[in-house]
Formats: C-alpha cells, sequence, structure tokens
C-alpha cells in the first residue's frame, strides 16, 4: 500500500508524478488532446528575437500581461516578483530560452498580427490568454500525450480513434474558433465521445477559459450534460486559467472523472443499500400484528410523541441494520474501496483538499433541518433547535424580520417532551438555556467554552458560546412550534395547526388559556397607559422575559403584547434544529463547560505541587 505524503507540493512537477501514477493505478495508457492552440503555428513560423523584441517594444505584447502566461512567467520577473524593464525584458528574449518559451512567444507575436474580428481567428485581446499546452504536456508526459487539432480528430475518425479498448484520457477544449469552428464546439465533442455504449474504457475532461471558478464549472457540467443527454457524473469541466494557476487543483479535480467507475460501483452499492433497507422495513411491518402497531401507539401517545413518527422507529432499526450490512458487501473493498483510497493516496491530501463548496450543500442538509421543515411538521422543540433573534413588533405586526443572531437550545430531552396530557413533567425549569451562534474565530477555537459548528445555514463555520448564554422562558420557545414560519407569537384567533401531535394539540389549549392570562395581566397592570420603559417593564414582567440586556438592542430577546389583538410575540424565529447526533455531542461538552472548576490550570497545579504530597 502506498503510504501517504504529508501534502502534494503546488507545482507542476509534484503534480505531474502523483497523476501519473494514479494513471498507472488505473490502467490508463494513453492520453489525446484535442484543442486548437497549435494550429496557428501549422507552417512551423521559427523563433525571431527580433520579432519579439519590436512586439514588446512597441506594447503589442504588453510585458504585464506576459507575466500573466504561466511559460513565461518566471521569464519575465525579477527576484522580488516585479515586471522586468523593457531593456532587461529584450535581453531575456535576445538570451537562450527555453523551447517552449520560444514557442509560446512565437504563437503570441502571429496572434499580435490577427486584425481584430477576423472570422475564426481569436481576437488580438485575447493573445495572452492561458494557455494550457505546455502545462498539460508536462503533466501528461508519461502517458503518450498526443495533441490533435479539431481537423485531425475528425479526419481520424473522432470516437473511432478511441474505440479500440484502450483505456483512455481524452482533453477536449472547449473553444475551436482558431479552426473556424464554434467557440463551444468542444461540448458537441464530448456528447459524441460520451454517448452510446462502449465507453467503459474512456475518461473525459473538457479545459476551457469560459470556467473561471468552481461554480461556473459545475454550472457548465449540468448544461452539457444536459443538452447532450449525458450522466452529469459522466465527465468534468476544468477551468483553463486554474490548470495552471493551481495544479494541485487541477489533480484533485481529475480524480473524479479518472475514478468514474469506481464511483459508479460505489454509487449502485448505495442504491442497492437503500433498497435492502427499505425490502428489510417493508417485511417487519408485514410481520407486525394489529395488536403490537396498537400497543406501540398507545405508548406514543402516553409518552407525547407523534405516534406515527414512534411506531417507525423499529421500522429504521431494522433499516439501518440491512442498510450496514448491504454496505459491507464482500467485494465493495477489493474492487471499489481500495483503489479509491490508493488514489487518495497517491495524490497526498486531496481528502481535505477536495472543493469543501462541492460538500457543503449535502453537509448542511445532513447537519440541519431547516425552518420550513420545522414549521410544516409542526415539529416539538427540541434540544439543538436554532432560533433567530428578531424584533418583536415587526413580529407582531404580522411581518416577516430576520436578522444575524443567533442562538441554540441547550436543555436536556427529558426537560423539552410534551406528554400526553399536554403537560410535560414534573420539575421542569420555566427557563432554558440558550447559548449564543457566531463567527468563528480561529484566534479563540482552542477556548474551552467555543464549539465549534463545521457549517452553517451560509456554509460557513460558526462557534457556539457556552460562556455567553441566556435564559428564556419556556414559553417563548413553544410559541414556535404553531406557527406556519417558525416565529414566537400567538393570537386568540389562531388555530393548532393540522401537523401537530395528538400531544401538542392539548399543549396547544393550555398555551392558549395561558396566554390570556398574560394578556389579562399585562391590562391589569396598566399596560394600556404606560409608555415607553413603563410599558416595557410591565411586558417584560408578565412573560418572565427578564433576562438581562446585552449591550446592543438587537442582541437582546424582547416581548411585545397587544391588549387589542389579545396577542403576544417573542423576539424569536426557530430557524433550524441541529441533527441529534451533533446535539448529544453539544450538550456532553456544556455540560463539561457548566461542571468544570473555576480554575483549572489552578487544580492542575494543585495536584502536582510538593505541598500538596502530589
Amino acid at each position: 500500500m502506498t503510504e501517504p505524503a504529508e501534502e502534494l507540493p503546488n507545482d507542476t512537477e509534484s503534480v505531474r508524478m502523483a497523476v501519473s501514477s494514479v494513471l498507472d493505478l488505473l490502467g490508463v495508457e494513453r492520453v489525446i488532446s484535442i484543442d486548437d492552440e497549435h494550429v496557428l503555428n501549422d507552417e512551423e513560423v521559427p523563433f525571431d528575437p527580433a520579432v519579439v523584441v519590436a512586439r514588446i517594444q512597441t506594447a503589442a505584447l504588453p510585458l504585464t500581461d506576459l507575466v500573466d502566461d504561466p511559460v513565461l512567467r518566471d521569464l519575465f520577473m525579477d527576484a522580488d516578483g516585479e515586471v522586468l524593464e523593457i531593456d532587461a525584458a529584450v535581453d531575456v528574449v535576445r538570451g537562450d530560452l527555453p523551447l517552449a518559451a520560444e514557442s509560446r512567444l512565437t504563437e503570441l507575436c502571429v496572434l499580435s498580427e490577427v486584425e481584430d474580428e477576423t472570422p475564426g481567428v481569436v481576437d488580438p485581446e485575447d493573445v495572452t490568454d492561458v494557455s494550457s499546452r505546455p502545462a498539460l504536456e508536462t503533466l501528461f508526459a508519461d502517458h503518450g500525450y498526443q495533441a490533435l487539432t479539431l481537423a485531425e480528430w475528425q479526419a481520424a475518425g473522432g470516437r473511432a480513434v478511441v474505440a479500440d479498448g484502450v483505456t483512455t484520457l481524452v482533453l477536449v477544449d472547449r473553444d475551436f474558433s482558431r479552426e473556424g469552428a464554434a467557440t463551444n464546439a468542444g461540448d458537441g465533442i464530448v456528447g459524441d465521445l460520451l454517448a452510446g455504449e462502449g465507453v467503459g474504457d474512456l475518461r473525459c475532461c473538457l479545459l476551457t477559459h469560459s470556467a473561471q471558478t468552481a461554480a461556473d464549472e459545475r454550472g457548465l457540467e449540468e448544461e452539457i450534460a444536459e443538452a447532450n443527454d449525458l450522466d452529469r457524473n459522466a465527465f468534468v469541466v476544468l477551468s483553463k486559467s486554474q490548470l495552471s494557476q493551481d495544479p494541485r487543483r487541477f489533480a484533485h479535480r481529475l480524480l473524479g472523472v479518472l475514478m468514474r467507475q469506481h464511483l459508479g460501483s460505489l454509487r449502485h452499492v448505495l442504491g442497492q443499500a437503500l433498497e435492502a433497507g427499505h425490502d428489510a422495513a417493508v417485511e417487519l411491518l408485514g410481520r407486525t400484528s394489529d395488536f403490537q402497531l396498537l400497543s406501540m401507539f398507545a405508548a406514543a401517545v402516553t409518552e407525547g410523541a407523534h405516534e406515527p413518527d414512534h411506531l417507525m422507529r423499529p421500522l429504521r432499526t431494522v433499516m439501518r441494520r440491512a442498510i450496514a450490512a448491504a454496505l459491507r458487501a464482500d467485494d465493495l473493498t477489493a474492487t471499489t474501496l481500495d483503489p479509491l483510497h490508493e488514489a487518495l493516496l497517491l495524490i497526498p491530501s486531496a481528502g481535505g483538499d477536495l472543493d469543501q463548496d462541492e460538500v457543503a450543500g449535502l453537509v448542511a442538509s445532513e447537519m440541519f433541518d431547516s425552518a420550513s421543515d420545522l414549521a410544516g411538521l409542526a415539529q416539538p422543540i427540541e434540544p439543538g433547535d436554532i432560533f433567530q433573534i428578531v424584533d418583536p413588533h415587526e413580529v407582531l405586526a404580522g411581518r416577516k424580520p430576520e436578522s444575524k443572531y443567533h442562538l441554540i437550545l441547550l436543555a436536556q430531552p427529558c426537560e423539552v417532551m410534551v406528554r400526553g396530557t399536554g403537560k410535560r413533567g414534573e420539575n421542569v425549569p420555566a427557563h432554558w438555556v440558550l447559548a449564543r451562534v457566531k463567527s468563528f474565530d480561529a484566534k479563540v477555537a482552542n477556548r474551552a467554552e467555543n464549539v465549534k459548528l463545521a457549517t452553517f445555514f451560509d456554509h460557513k463555520p460558526r462557534h457556539i458560546k457556552l460562556g455567553e448564554v441566556v435564559h428564556l422562558p419556556v414559553l417563548a420557545l413553544d410559541l414556535c412550534v404553531f406557527d406556519p414560519d417558525g416565529y414566537s407569537r400567538f393570537g386568540q384567533a389562531d388555530n393548532c395547526p393540522p401537523a401537530a401531535s395528538w400531544a401538542w394539540s392539548k399543549h396547544f389549549e393550555l398555551l392558549k388559556n395561558e396566554i390570556a392570562s398574560l394578556v389579562d395581566a399585562a391590562a391589569d397592570a396598566g399596560l394600556e397607559s404606560a409608555t415607553g420603559s413603563g410599558a416595557e417593564l410591565i411586558v417584560r414582567g408578565v412573560t418572565g422575559c427578564i433576562g438581562p440586556k446585552v449591550g446592543m438592542e438587537k442582541q437582546t430577546v424582547n416581548v411585545a403584547i397587544s391588549l387589542d389583538s389579545r396577542s403576544i410575540a417573542f423576539g424569536l424565529r426557530r430557524v433550524g434544529h441541529l441533527n441529534d447526533e451533533a446535539t448529544r455531542s453539544l450538550l456532553v461538552q456544556a455540560t463539561h463547560h457548566q461542571g468544570r472548576p473555576a480554575d483549572e490550570a489552578e487544580l492542575v497545579a494543585s495536584i502536582v505541587t510538593p505541598e500538596s504530597g502530589g
């Protein structure tokens, strides 16, 4: 087994060695590049230093543009990374240049002579477009790299060139305007290559200047796949500028298409596992008697759980076990997992360096239930629920305010559970603890009171600040369950949502009575005639929302009451729920934080000092 390296250096030679090893692992014998980058020099125009010097001196080849070219960059920059003066650049041109540099300068001189708007030829403004050819020639030098123009490819029979059973990687340029074809002609070549049967030994990559970012690459992949009725995973689009600027990223992205067959096999196994889990659950449901269902239903009523959810628990268990067994098929490791492991080891740090944006949506979907998920299901309050601090007066007015300030509930499951009577158990506190969720700060990442969330709704990391908590009345959180948008508001005309469980529908009626009592208490305390801080004090006192204010008003949870509509609103909106596994881990850390000594360092020191006898 190949030993993993610390990190793959980000230079073309190191990446070439890594890519070459992966190609050997997969048995790729041939790399074909279809592009028109070398069509300009078909007549083999010789390198003429005098011509290049003239172009530089007249600014037809600006030095600031030449240093953007990966082939020429190091030649026209000094030791401090500054662009050379013209005289120094002329000396470079007249000296001994590498063949690749002579070829590139000759090509740029030819391009600089082209008149604007010449049909089928690159505009002079594009003469400094990054050339991918030198990098490709270097990366694939060990695997029979062959460059063909569009005309040569078509004359050789197109797809027939790679229909000989030889495992091949085909690199396709997108723009063939230099040969009089369309700027997106490469899309059709990709479609022809991957259409129909017999593409098992073929890997395909589209190179283009029109994709500058990872998002551009993904969007173009989807566009080409849809237009040509292709599997979205059958090929990869790579930015030419990224190829030259970051060859390590190119190697990581290339893994996806090189390992296409193995990843397809893994996808197939995952699909089979899901089917096995479904079949196992259906089989158990068929064997469950009516009396067993009735018994479990009755237990759910007593417990306060949503009855169908409760009935699904044993079905989910057998489904999980069946899926786990299917994912451990005898031949999966040898045929699929081992080659993937080997490839990732050959291109070190790929596991950590692969573009996190590619999976950010999946990670967030797995980590969080959304506000619409929770509101649509009238999901009960649970530990790990995430709330947004908003303006209660806006909420009371029926608007939908938002903010960037968030809290997360740290209560224990037994505290929040509503029983079949519509009530919670004995000795449940009147206020719950919520921690602030703030922007991630690497400077304080190691502090015990900061728990890192790898991603949040915006796909950026956050810190849960166990040292910054607020105490809010239970009522403020409960109201979020019944609002269609997740806000903490309640009016006497409101109805319990039909998705609410039996227990929470009973809880709704109790809350309705409680709200009526609070409104009456506010009226008795003189809220109608009170103004300013006096009115605020009455409302906060009546509702129990009496926590201290923080420095910024927007970070304080306030409350509002309308005597006219007999309505109440707290400045909260439930916007998500952290998954159960992550919440359990968070609660463990919160419990440790709350029970730790005031000064852990001092405690350790006292144990090991001579006076303590340690």
